[in-house]
Order: structure tokens, then C-alpha cells, then sequence
């Protein structure tokens, strides 16, 4: 029998909305006070319920919310298909289990009904084209997917194909410990039928029961990278890394595998756990908390590899098994055992917005949300830094149509450099250059840097010619219009390099003797370095010297992790002329610290205003982009990412503004 409401919670018309009587014209928000006050109405149910939904650990942002709620008034907001706690989450769903707006089910079964997870797929094949499915304009053409491996879940064995065949993916998190992988020494046994058998207790449980999962949707064939990659074979690994977005995007769905991989798929061999919140509000009426997928997955291991990135971002259809649950989402509806029916899958976050079908993509914001998600991520080799999102690169590549040095489209190159650390926690990463993403550990983002007209933006804002130089020292351009005849300079659709100007200053010599119009790169130098595993960018721009200070204000910051990073930057007359974020913290900077910079670009906003009045922004075209550089014999490394007053380029201190030649590892 259901308890007694508290007085606030009895002006809810938990009835009428049951019964379908109500309208919304009477209202749809009803204010049910702070985290604080409802919990001491402990006799009410629906309070106690709201609590135990603002304060589930299973969902990210908890401890925001409890901090935010536990004095601010919450507002309970009637929608289409069910409640939700107004600033809360829009993924935090409180639904009925019956009546006219019964959405809610509770789980009660032990075994998931594979049955049911079919009937969502078929649905999606029969009514969601063309937004689920490819169409054979927009299968690629690979050689590596016209002849690949999969299991055969019926036969139990490896086997290769001449043509793609209707396959799914599993995507998960391999683990520690010795398993079963495909290698040269056991293809030929692992290739026969039954070859798994012999094998069986080396296979994890998360592919164990993948391939139950399979057969039992009366399926035949499933990818697993490692059982269709030979692991010890490195051509054969890195085809496959280079064609694992076709790999997920061309799959008839992934299964997501979001615990560890000894924890299996709970439900499809086991008998597993399913733990809801619900509530009885009044005799006959319970309410069910159901929250979005996206949410709970966010606190899952699988949400924090580098790896199942772009396997979970390319997989068009997704099988989750996630908070002992099993969900179904495509492009177009979101299905789950505890939903009757089915929601709109959700626009959850800037990730969703991009869509590499889409022939009006603008890769550089493609790539700005690629990275902004990625960068968080742990891996357990960083040299997989490139690997682990190597497919979606090349995708955007193929956009711009122009090739990728280190991730970094080159048809516009200067647009990816002014990347920014998010937390003081970045690190660098070896064996990646400085000037690139990948050469650093850590939350990334390109902040509000956003030029509006890129082509227009490369043409005007940008003036180094980048040359790379390889291990052995040859030296070629980094963008050469010869070499990449795909790039249609004429369509003005394509960004990228056209005509551009020169660097301007009030001379066009500086205190180095070198003319501001020189740009070749010089050929023979004496590097006093060990060689580089990775191309260093060799060019020539303004450079000067500056001192710094750690910054007075911060109000209005992105994040408060960064203020060990900021630094105000101050010219020749001591005047404040821009700041710095250091690529991590640096307890060495004492007051008055000297460095350089190089001048990268310009643009004609700041990416933070918190030292400056405000009629010192907005100005177009009154700021540098720059490289807070240090070097390590001839090698200079990128450090931290600058902005700076145009003007203050002539009052740097001594030697004063000089044209020189960098060579960028």
C-alpha cells in the first residue's frame, strides 16, 4: 500500500495524468523544493524516490547535482512520454508502469530475450532508411573489408571471406591476462570447424557470450578484433586498425560490452541482477526511473578506453548491455527493456551533431568534437595514441580530401594547432611530435576558436609555409597542391590553402638580418639531437621574447583546474599584452620568468578575457595566436599555447621581434 504524499507532492495530479485526463493547460511544472527539504519529508514516497534519483551514483554528474540541489529549488516538468527533474538531466526519466502514459517496465526476468532484442533490429532494418542502414553508394571500397575474417558462430571457427557478408561487431574492453588471439602459430587450428573448442577456457566471457548472443538472434557470422586480426602479425594488425571505422560502421550492429570482459554480457548465459528505483505515489500508480543510456555509460569502464571511441561513435546500430540491462539504439529510436515501445534517440551531446555522411560536415568541427572527447580517454599503450582513432582521422581526410601528418589535416593545417590543454593534468606523450594532439596526454579542446570563413581565414590569418623533416633529414613541404590532386582548389566548399599573404610587421627585416618575405627551409643543419621517430615541422616566423606572471584574475574561466596552467604575459614596457596556458603545471615559473614565443596565426578574438577590460576585445584582427616554445638543443617544443597582442610583437624584449627559423619537434 503506498504511503501518504507529503502536502507538496499532493498538488502533483499523479491521478489525472494516470487516467489521461489531464491537461497540460492547467500546467506542466510543479515546484517540489530543495535535495535538503525533501529529505526531511521522509514519509513521503515520491521525495524519497527524487532523492534516490538526484543522487544515483550509477549516473555521471552526481556530485554536481547533489552540490547544486541541495539548496536550490527543483522543478518536476511534464513531458510527451514522461517527468523529468528540470536541470537535473534531461536523461533522467520518470515514467508510469501503467495507465495512459505507461512507458515504464520493470525488469524482472533473469535471462535477457533475445527474441526481443531482434524485433527492435527488424524494426530498424524495415522502417529507419536511410538514416540507419548504408546503401551500396555508401559502402567504401576496401580491399581489406573484400577479404576478411570473422567467427563463424555456428561452426565455432575463424573463416575468411572473398566478399563483406552481414557480420556483427563486438566492441569492448580486452582486459588484463592471458587469452585466447588469433596468431600464426594457431590460424591453420582456429580456421578449421570447431576450432574455438580447443580453445574455449582461454576465450574471455564478454566474447563467449557475444557469440551466444549471436546464434541465439539466429545470426551466423561476428567480428572480434582479437580473433580476426592475426595479433602477431603487424601488417596484417595495422590493416585492420586503418579500416576499423568501416570495420563498425558497416557492421549490422555492435554488441557494447560496457563492464570488464570476465563479467560476460549479464542476461545471455547467466542469470543477472537488474537493480530499479520505483515507487508506489498512490494505490494502482507507480512510478519508474529510467536514465539515459549515455549517462550510465559515461561511469563504465568501456566509456574511459581510447579504443572503443570510435567503434561505440562509428557502430550505426548498438546493442548496450549496460547497468545489467540490455538497450538498442540507432540513429533514429532508442529501445531498452525497461521502456515500453520506444523514445527518439536523444541529441545528447556535441558528439551526436556530427555525422560523417553528412556532405555538409565541417571537419574542422568534426575533428574539434572528435578530439575534445577522445583526448580524455586512458589507454594501456600510449603508443596507440594516432592508432586508437586512426579511422575517424582518415575519414575526415578523405573530407577535406587532403592526407593527415600526425592526425593533422594538411590541406589547412594552421587551423589544428592552436589546440588547448582542459585540466592541468596533461602530460607529454612520447614518441608523437609536440606541435600535434597526439604528442600529449590529456584533456584537449580547441576552446572558442572558431573562424567563421576558414578559407578566407588561411588566406589572410596564416603566412608560415610548413615544411617536415623526416629521421634522416629530408625535407618536403607539408602541404604540396602536386601531390594531392583529389583537392579541387577552384570549389570554394573545400577548406584549405590558396593564395595567402606574407607576414606584415612595420619592417620587413628584423634585428635577425633576414627579410620577413624569406621562407625556405635550410637543408643542412646541425641537429645536435638524437633522431625523432616522428616527422619535426622545420619553417620560418616571427619569434620574441616575454616575461610572465601567474594571473591575477580568473573570474569567468573555463575551468578552475586551469589556473595552475595561466599566465599573464607582459612586453618590454612591463604593460600586460596577453596570456599563456602552459601544457601542464609549472611549479618551475617564478615571477618575471622570461620565454618565447613564435608567432603562429591571428585571429580576431581571445580565447579567454579575464585579465583585459572589456574595449580590449572584439577587435578584428588584433591578436596572434603563438607557441610558448623550449628548447632541447636545435629542437624547439612546444610547451603551451599563447595569445598576444599584434602590437606587442614590435615590444618584445631584447633582442626585439626576430624572423627566424624553427625547427619543431
Amino acid at each position: 500500500m503506498a504511503s501518504q504524499l507529503c502536502d507538496v507532492c499532493t498538488t502533483i495530479p499523479f491521478q489525472a495524468i494516470h487516467e489521461g485526463t489531464y491537461s497540460i493547460k492547467n500546467g506542466f511544472t510543479w515546484r517540489i523544493g530543495s535535495l535538503h527539504e525533501l529529505a526531511q519529508r521522509t514519509s513521503c514516497p515520491f521525495c524519497s524516490f527524487v532523492v534516490n534519483a538526484v543522487c544515483d551514483d550509477k549516473v555521471s554528474g552526481t556530485p554536481r547535482r547533489k552540490t547544486r540541489y541541495e539548496t536550490d529549488c527543483m522543478k518536476l516538468k511534464l513531458g510527451a512520454y514522461y517527468f523529468w527533474i528540470n536541470g537535473v538531466s534531461i536523461g533522467t526519466r520518470i515514467m508510469f508502469t501503467s495507465g495512459a502514459r505507461s512507458h515504464g517496465l520493470e525488469v524482472t526476468n533473469e535471462r535477457i530475450n533475445p527474441k526481443q532484442v531482434r524485433e527492435w533490429l527488424d524494426n530498424c532494418i524495415s522502417s529507419h532508411d536511410p538514416d540507419c542502414s548504408l546503401t551500396p553508394l555508401r559502402l567504401r571500397d576496401n580491399a581489406y573489408l573484400r577479404s576478411f575474417r570473422l567467427i563463424d558462430v555456428y561452426n565455432r571457427c575463424i573463416v575468411q571471406f572473398p566478399t563483406r557478408p552481414q557480420y556483427v561487431a563486438l566492441s569492448y574492453v580486452w582486459g588484463r591476462g592471458p587469452v585466447c588471439r588469433l596468431l600464426q602459430s594457431n590460424r591453420d587450428e582456429l580456421m578449421s570447424p570447431n576450432g574455438l573448442d580447443n580453445y574455449w577456457d582461454q576465450i574471455p566471457l564478454t566474447v563467449k557470450d557475444a557469440i551466444s548472443l549471436v546464434r541465439d538472434m539466429e545470426l551466423r557470422y561476428l567480428w572480434v578484433d582479437s580473433l580476426c586480426l592475426v595479433q602477431d602479425d603487424r601488417e596484417d594488425v595495422m590493416k585492420g586498425i586503418n579500416v576499423m571505422d568501416s570495420v563498425y560502421e558497416q557492421c549490422l550492429f555492435s554488441i557494447v560490452a560496457s563492464a570488464d570482459p570476465t563479467q560476460g554480457l549479464p542476461g545471455v548465459q547467466r542469470p543477472r541482477r537488474v537493480s530499479q528505483i520505483s515507487c508506489d505515489v498512490l494505490p494502482g500508480i507507480r512510478l519508474l526511473l529510467s536514465h539515459r543510456m549515455e549517462e550510465l555509460i559515461e561511469l563504465t569502464p568501456y566509456h574511459q578506453r581510447a579504443w572503443t571511441f570510435q567503434e561505440y561513435f562509428l557502430s550505426r546500430r548498438k546493442v548496450v548491455f549496460l547497468n545489467g540491462m540490455v538497450h538498442f539504439q540507432c540513429r533514429t529510436r532508442y529501445c531498452s527493456e525497461d521502456i515500453r515501445g520506444s523514445l527518439p534517440s536523444s541529441m545528447a551531446n556535441l558528439l551526436s551533431s556530427v555525422r560523417l555522411d553528412d556532405d555538409l560536415l565541417d571537419v574542422f568541427y568534426g575533428f574539434s568534437v572528435f578530439l575534445f572527447y577522445y583526448s580524455c580517454r586512458h589507454m594501456t599503450y600510449q603508443s596507440d595514441g594516432l592508432n586508437a582513432m586512426a579511422g575517424l582521422c582518415r575519414r575526415l581526410g578523405e573530407r577535406g580530401r587532403c592526407s593527415l601528418l600526425q592526425g593533422i589535416p594538411v590541406s589547412s593545417f594552421d587551423l589544428y594547432l592552436p589546440f588547448q590543454p582542459r585540466a592541468k593534468r596533461i602530460q607529454r606523450r612520447e614518441g608523437f611530435p609536440s606541435w600535434s594532439w597526439a604528442g600529449w596526454i590529456g584533456p584537449l579542446h580547441y576552446g572558442h576558436f572558431e573562424p567563421g570563413d576558414k578559407n578566407e581565414w588561411l588566406c589572410n590569418s596564416t603566412w608560415i609555409v610548413w615544411y617536415k623533416r623526416d629521421a634522416s633529414g629530408v625535407v618536403s613541404l607539408v602541404w604540396d597542391p602536386e601531390e594531392t590532386p583529389d583537392f579541387d582548389s577552384t570549389n570554394t566548399e573545400l577548406v584549405g590553402y590558396r593564395e595567402r599573404r606574407k607576414f606584415q610587421l612595420g619592417t620587413q627585416s628584423t634585428n635577425s638580418g633576414v627579410p620577413i618575405a624569406y621562407t625556405m627551409p635550410s637543408l643542412n643543419l646541425p641537429l645536435q639531437t638524437v633522431s625523432r621517430p616522428y616527422p619535426m615541422l622545420q619553417f620560418w616566423t616571427m619569434a620574441g621574447f616575454y616575461t610572465v606572471s601567474k594571473s591575477k584574475l580568473h573570474h569567468d574561466f573555463q575551468l578552475e583546474e586551469l589556473e595552475d596552467l595561466r599566465y599573464d604575459v607582459y612586453d618590454a614596457r612591463h604593460m600586460p599584452c596577453g596570456f599563456l596556458l602552459t601544457d601542464g603545471a609549472r611549479p618551475d615559473f617564478q615571477p618575471g620568468r622570461v620565454v618565447e614565443l613564435i608567432m603562429l596565426s591571428e585571429d580576431s578574438m581571445w580565447m579567454n578575457s579575464a585579465s583585459f577590460s572589456d574595449d580590449e576585445f572584439g577587435r578584428s584582427g588584433d591578436v596572434y595566436w603563438a607557441l610558448y616554445i623550449e628548447w632541447d638543443g636545435s629542437i624547439a617544443e612546444r610547451r603551451g599555447i599563447c595569445q598576444i597582442y599584434r602590437s606587442a610583437v614590435e615590444q618584445s624584449l631584447e633582442p626585439g621581434p626576430v624572423w627566424k627559423e624553427i625547427i619543431l619537434g
